[in-house]
């Protein structure tokens, strides 16, 4: 049995099965798991037991791969927020998925125009919620704004470790949603 394939070209470099999306996600997991700041084309390629030259193949470049994975993390940041009843509902869904998804949560928070249309469908729940608390037109992108700056402020200092004090940290989110539930019904 030959190792090359008809025509004579080699396989070295060639995963079975390595498709783009496969190559997608195994770097949406691998900056889960070593952090966003750590991934690099050699670090994914020897995760998925490849040269680094075959990622070109599925993905141009380092910059590309970020932006597919800010996709993927605004994508799947948009279904667990969905339909999310309330406020704590749209609160506690965006935090689960940022603790479990560090790496795609700090990916989907680069700006820029290919991820518009993605973050459009993850603010929805947002805006729709604030709609529900009768806040005008007018007020609504400054309230989805404190919205989403609680959200992340939160998320990204519990994700950096910053919260070192004992008390409990499921105890001051709940309180800080409360807050700006109050908030929000006296606009």
């Amino acid at each position: 049995m030959s190792e090359h394939p008809p025509g004579g070209g080699s396989r070295l470099g060639r995963k079975a099965g390595l498709t783009t999306e496969s190559v997608i996600a195994a770097a949406a997991d691998l900056a889960d798991e070593i952090g966003l700041h750590n991934l690099t084309l050699a670090v994914l390629a020897d995760r998925l037991g490849v040269r680094s030259p075959s990622l070109y193949r599925h993905v141009n470049g380092l910059p590309e791969l970020l932006i597919q994975i800010a996709l993927r993390g605004v994508e799947e940041l948009a279904d667990a927020m969905a339909g999310a009843p309330d406020l704590a509902g749209v609160a506690h869904a965006y935090r689960r998925y940022a603790v479990a998804h560090p790496g795609r949560y700090t990916a989907s928070l680069r700006a820029d125009p290919r991820l518009d249309e993605a973050g459009g469908r993850a603010l929805a729940p947002m805006f729709t919620l604030i709609a529900s608390y009768g806040i005008p037109d007018a007020d609504r992108v400054h309230a989805a704004r404190i919205v989403r700056s609680m959200l992340h402020g939160f998320v990204s200092l519990e994700l950096a470790g910053g919260f070192g004090l004992p008390e409990s940290l499921d105890e001051t989110y709940a309180r800080l949603i409360t807050a700006v539930e109050k908030g929000l019904t006296r606009s």
